[in-house]
């Protein structure tokens, strides 16, 4: 795992610069291809640190009543993924997405602070659990999901790509005497078609965008009717991939 070294500071709100040096005086780079994968493995492997990080304290101020019902996604547990940050690649991190704030999250070895989130305006992109997210330049369709950026890539295809924005809410629960917090999710779909965007949320939505394909589009639907109902992600998926490949 990629370590971060936190300067001491006693303000638990404040914003931390996280210094990084890297040691490698008796290392000689045979590697010439410095885009590839394979030598930021290496290169974020030999170093003790990475780069000149800034970041905010994270203090977790919500706590799930159940385990298995929290606000990050896909695991409440740090997963290793990989991040370009200040336009640098680093893979292997360990991390977690906070849906609920928005937020990524990485761990520090540290006495004082134990986590940080990332200053998000840095953050390109990332991958979590085998899934890209891009941070999306603000749009007037994405402003009112917007918060810090944040957008799955749930399929990129030649003519279109679809993004989904993951949003949750808080509920104040209060069990035996301690306050604790449920966690709803939901998700909002958005196209990128022509350097434009659409939210589509709903067949309506497809067929005002695409209106030659109005029957292509119903015929799918009353055929997936159940895809749609239980995982509407993946219905949008499959259709646009269709709808790619006939204007491809």
């Amino acid at each position: 795992m990629t370590s971060f070294l936190l300067n001491n500071s006693k303000k638990k709100h404040a914003n931390f610069t996280l210094l990084c040096s890297v040691f490698l005086s008796s290392f000689v780079f045979a590697q010439t291809d410095f885009s590839t994968e394979s030598y930021y493995k290496t290169y974020d492997t030999l170093s003790q640190n990475i780069n000149l990080i800034n970041g905010k304290e994270y203090l977790d101020t919500y706590r799930s009543l159940k385990k298995e019902n929290h606000k990050f996604y896909n695991s409440d547990i740090f997963l290793k993924g990989s991040i370009v940050y200040s336009e640098q690649p680093y893979y292997g991190v360990e991390f977690k997405y906070d849906i609920l704030n928005d937020l990524i999250i990485v761990e520090l070895i540290n006495e004082k602070v134990s986590y940080v989130s990332l200053n998000s305006e840095l953050v390109a992109e990332f991958t979590l659990a085998g899934d890209k997210f891009i941070h999306l330049p603000n749009h007037e369709v994405l402003e009112r999901y917007y918060r810090n950026g944040y957008f799955k890539e749930s399929f990129k295809g030649t003519n279109y790509t679809l993004f989904t924005k993951y949003i949750k809410d808080k509920n104040e629960v209060i069990d035996q005497l301690k306050v604790y917090y449920t966690f709803n999710s939901k998700e909002n779909y958005f196209l990128q078609k022509d350097d434009t965007y659409y939210q589509i949320n709903n067949i309506k939505d497809l067929t005002s965008i695409f209106n030659s394909q109005k029957k292509l589009i119903q015929s799918f639907y009353k055929e997936n009717k159940n895809l749609y109902r239980i995982n509407r992600e993946q219905f949008f998926k499959t259709i646009l991939f269709t709808l790619d490949n006939i204007n491809a």
